[in-house]
């Protein structure tokens, strides 16, 4: 395929223009119609979330984790073997990145649902008012 083209002119000569220039003639046009230039373009940081989607694969994983083993509160796991929410998600998360993303997910859920931040994971995962499906509601 061919990258250029044949654009005619008002005075009806042909003149051979390639792709690049094509585009760059594109963008330049749109920049006039919606009153733009790109001199007058400040550039601007984009930041992407920390990987929410790997965080939600995480909690929800971690929810499972729980639904499997059972639900502990009043430490991290019990003698038979149950796990806290944070412990779930210890054993599914399988880097340090991954782990922090789904912490800071499920933090930021339970500040959402109840007003307030608790301290840690732990700290609400132990709270005599928290219920298995409460912690499961918040990793699904």
């Amino acid at each position: 395929m061919n990258a250029t083209a044949t654009a005619v002119t008002t005075a009806q000569t042909a003149v051979t223009v390639d792709l690049d220039t094509r585009l760059a003639l594109s963008l330049a046009g749109m920049n006039v119609l919606l009153g733009r230039h790109l001199t007058d373009v400040e550039p601007v940081e984009i930041t992407a979330p920390a990987r929410p989607v790997e965080g939600n694969r995480i909690l929800t994983r971690a929810a499972e984790q729980i639904i499997r083993r059972g639900w502990h509160q009043g430490g991290y796991e019990g003698m038979g073997g149950q796990v806290c929410a944070l412990a779930a998600i210890d054993r599914v998360a399988v880097n340090g990145p991954d782990r922090s993303a789904a912490t800071r997910l499920l933090m930021d859920r339970i500040e959402q649902i109840h007003g307030r931040r608790y301290g840690s994971i732990h700290a609400w995962n132990d709270d005599r008012e928290t219920t298995e499906q409460d912690v499961l509601g918040l990793l699904y």
